[in-house]
């Protein structure tokens, strides 16, 4: 999973339980457990807004994106040229023909 979330770790580091977080935050019993305990693969921007404010911390704080390595073949190589036509092709054939003149 590239994004994740540290609600757990950031409520542990205050001394909130999941119950405590609950009930700080408003939101359900079942969705603070989700949250704190990583098992969430989502969450609604309004509960987002909450968790926030019942760990006064900023989104940022709450969401990591973990870094993924692009497949094999894919990505720019050192030293090789990124455009389609070969190096100095562009406009070639329009310099040998007159270029429509």
């Amino acid at each position: 999973m590239p994004i994740s979330m540290r609600i757990g770790e950031l409520a542990k580091d205050q001394g909130l339980t999941i119950k405590a977080l609950a009930a700080r935050a408003g939101v359900a019993y079942n969705t603070a457990h989700s949250l704190y305990t990583s098992r969430a693969t989502r969450i609604d921007l309004d509960t987002l807004d909450r968790i926030c404010d019942a760990l006064r911390v900023e989104p940022g704080d709450v969401l990591i994106r973990h870094a993924t390595l692009e497949p094999a073949g894919h990505g720019i190589q050192a030293g090789r040229s990124v455009g389609t036509e070969p190096h100095g092709a562009a406009g070639a054939s329009d310099r040998d023909s007159g270029g429509g003149r």
